[in-house]
C-alpha cells in the first residue's frame, strides 16, 4: 500500500462507482481512492494542514492512531497508541489554524491539540495541547462552528438531553456558556451547514427517527457571545419529520451552489442524498442506492472547491474517497 493513498487520490483514471445516479442530471459518484486499511477504525475524518489533506483514523477500543498524508502517499506519517475510550473527535479551523477536539464520553476527560504539520509528519504528537479539562461524563455529540471571528460549541448528552452551547474568540479553549437546555433524550446523529445568510442545525434519533432541523439566530448568538449572556433558544425550527430506524451518518455538503443532506444507513446499505431547501426543509431527493452494508465512517471535505466523500467500514478498513458531481 505504499503508494496506493497518493496514486489513486491524484491519477487521472477516475473509476465510476457501480453506486450512480438515480437518474440523468442528478448527482452521482466517482471513486478516486479504493484501498484496505486495518480494521477496526470507530472514527474516520478527512483534515487539511499547510495545503495537504490528511486522513485520520482511530480506535476508540485499543486507542490505535494512524495518520495518512493523501498528498504524499505511502505508509501513515503518524503511528501512535493512545489510552482508550476517545468517543467524541472534531477537528476544526479557527483564523486559518486548525485543531483536534478529543473528548471520552464516559469519564468527561476533553483536550484540545493546535495542530502542528511537522509534529505530525514525524509521528511525535497532533501538536501542542492548549486545553485539557475534566468534565461530568455522558456527552454523547459535539460539534463545532465559527461565524465572525466566533467559536461556537454545542455539546449534548443523549442520556438526559442536556444541550449546551459555548461560545469562544481564542479558537484555543471552549469559551463560555450562552446557551443550556434539556431537549428531549436520545438524539444520536447531528449536522451543521451555513445556507446563504441562513445557519441550521440538525438533529436526528436513529433509533426511532425523529429528525429536526432549526434555523440559528446568528444575530442572537453574537450578542449574547460578546455580552457574557444566556441565549433564550437557538433560533427557529423549520422542520419535524419521523423517519425509518437506522440512519446514521449525516452529513451536509455544497455543490454547485446548493446545500444537501447524505445520510446512509450502515445496516442496509441505503443511502440517500437530499437538498434542503431555501424554506429550512428537505426535499427533493437527488440520489437513492443500497451500497455494501458496513459503511461506518462518513466524512465530506473539499479538494479545488469540489465536495469528497470519504466512506470507511469499521468491519474491514474498506476505504474509498470519491468525488460528489453532477
Amino acid at each position: 500500500m505504499k503508494k496506493i493513498l497518493s496514486f489513486l487520490f491524484f491519477s487521472s483514471i477516475i473509476v465510476s462507482l457501480s453506486a450512480q445516479s438515480i437518474s440523468s442530471g442528478e448527482i452521482r459518484l466517482e471513486n478516486s481512492v479504493d484501498v484496505r486499511l486495518q480494521r477496526g477504525y470507530t472514527h474516520s475524518l478527512v483534515f487539511r494542514l499547510q495545503g495537504e489533506t490528511f486522513l485520520f483514523s482511530h480506535n476508540s477500543n485499543n486507542g490505535e492512531t494512524r495518520i495518512w498524508n493523501l498528498d504524499k502517499g505511502g505508509d501513515p506519517v503518524f503511528n501512535k497508541k493512545w489510552t482508550s475510550g476517545w468517543t467524541n473527535i472534531n477537528f476544526y479551523e479557527y483564523k486559518g489554524e486548525m485543531y483536534f477536539f478529543h473528548q471520552k464520553e464516559k469519564d468527561g476527560l476533553a483536550r484540545i491539540n493546535k495542530l502542528d504539520y511537522d509534529d505530525i509528519m514525524n509521528n511525535r504528537r497532533m501538536g501542542t495541547r492548549v486545553f485539557e479539562r475534566n468534565w461530568s461524563s455522558g456527552w454523547t455529540n459535539t460539534l463545532f462552528f465559527v461565524h465572525n471571528d466566533i467559536l461556537y460549541f454545542l455539546h449534548y448528552k443523549a442520556g438526559n438531553g442536556l444541550a449546551r452551547l459555548n461560545a469562544s474568540t481564542d479558537g484555543a479553549s471552549i469559551g463560555n456558556r450562552i446557551y443550556e437546555r434539556t431537549w428531549a433524550t436520545g438524539y444520536t446523529n447531528f449536522a451543521m451547514t451555513n445556507k446563504g445568510d441562513n445557519f441550521y442545525i440538525l438533529y436526528q434519533r436513529g433509533d426511532e427517527g425523529t429528525c429536526v432541523i432549526n434555523q440559528i439566530n446568528l444575530e442572537r448568538l453574537e450578542t449574547a457571545a460578546k455580552a457574557g449572556l444566556m441565549s433564550p433558544n437557538l433560533g427557529t425550527e423549520t422542520y419535524r419529520r419521523k423517519w425509518t430506524s437506522g440512519w446514521d451518518n449525516l452529513t451536509f455538503f455544497h455543490l454547485n451552489g446548493q446545500v444537501y443532506l447524505f445520510l446512509n444507513k450502515p445496516s442496509t446499505g441505503l443511502v440517500h442524498i437530499e437538498t434542503l431547501k431555501d424554506d429550512g426543509t428537505l426535499g427533493p431527493r437527488v440520489y437513492e442506492r443500497t451500497w455494501t452494508e458496513g459503511w461506518t465512517s462518513i466524512d465530506i471535505f473539499y479538494r479545488k472547491g469540489r465536495p469528497q466523500l470519504m466512506h470507511q467500514k469499521e468491519s474491514n478498513g474498506h476505504t474509498k474517497i470519491s468525488e460528489l458531481k453532477f
